[in-house]
């Protein structure tokens, strides 16, 4: 039983210790590599700035064709209602001119 229970202890000591050796190594790793990940972010920053204008732009005309195609939406389903309009104008307009006088 104690065998079991040493064993038990011993090897929670081993993962602490790999752990511990494992952090340490990350931080290792990690100093090492922050100057590039340093130079990724000032790189990023840079091309982000760099292409602000074009986002606005491509922001600009993306809302102004919704907008438009928003409009198109509202007002597709009075169309019929224009065809009769202008149809009962084009008739009214027909009927509406004066007779012609012969000149005999």
């Amino acid at each position: 039983m104690a065998t079991m229970l040493t064993l038990a202890a011993m090897a929670v000591f081993g993962l602490f210790v790999l752990g511990l050796v494992g952090g340490l190594l990350k931080l290792l790793f990690w100093l090492l590599v922050l100057p590039f990940r340093l130079l990724g972010l000032v790189l990023k920053l840079l091309f982000g700035l760099l292409l602000l204008p074009l986002f606005l732009a491509l922001a600009v005309v993306g809302a102004a064709g919704f907008g438009l195609l928003a409009l198109l939406g509202l007002l597709l389903p009075f169309l019929p209602l224009l065809v009769l309009g202008l149809a009962v104008w084009g008739l009214a307009k027909l009927i509406a001119r004066p007779a012609v006088a012969s000149g005999a």
